[in-house]
């Protein structure tokens, strides 16, 4: 190995430097996070846990739920919404029907579900003619929906 192979060794002058660089690096980082909201905002969010904001929706027992119908039937459809977050919120719903054509609105409401708690609704529909598919929807931010397909017998 010649002399201009041998491996660099960093002095002692050469660390301090480096140390000095990185603090001026952290100082230019410090005030620039200190001086934007944003900056500040996201850092909080980084370093802090979050409670959870979501609601999920579902049908408890879906073997249960009809698959066929005759027009003018009356049919019992039940879900499940349970709120995840830390305060009391007001969800709305709607059930609709696909019909051949389109979408049809059969029930809308708003029910009220306390933190960290789970609520069963029971709804009755009257599917119309040509009802392929029945969806629940939670309406709003949370933009959830659960679906089941139906049969329409002939009478």
């Amino acid at each position: 190995m010649t002399a201009s192979e041998a491996p660099r060794v960093i002095t002692r002058r050469g660390w301090i430097s480096i140390a000095l660089v990185l603090t001026v690096l952290a100082a230019v980082i410090a005030t620039v996070a200190h001086a934007s909201p944003a900056v500040r905002r996201q850092l909080s969010l980084s370093f802090t846990r979050q409670p959870d904001h979501f609601a999920e929706l579902f049908f408890r027992d879906p073997s249960r739920l009809p698959s066929h119908y005759t027009t003018g039937q009356t049919l019992p459809v039940s879900f499940v919404v349970t709120n995840v977050r830390s305060t009391t919120q007001r969800y709305q719903y709607a059930v609709r029907a696909d019909v051949r054509g389109g979408v049809q609105t059969l029930k809308r409401g708003t029910l009220s579900i306390g933190a960290n708690a789970t609520r069963q609704l029971s709804v009755s529909i009257v599917p119309p003619r040509h009802t392929t598919k029945i969806t629940v929807r939670l309406l709003g931010q949370q933009r959830l929906s659960v679906h089941f397909l139906l049969s329409e017998e002939k009478s």
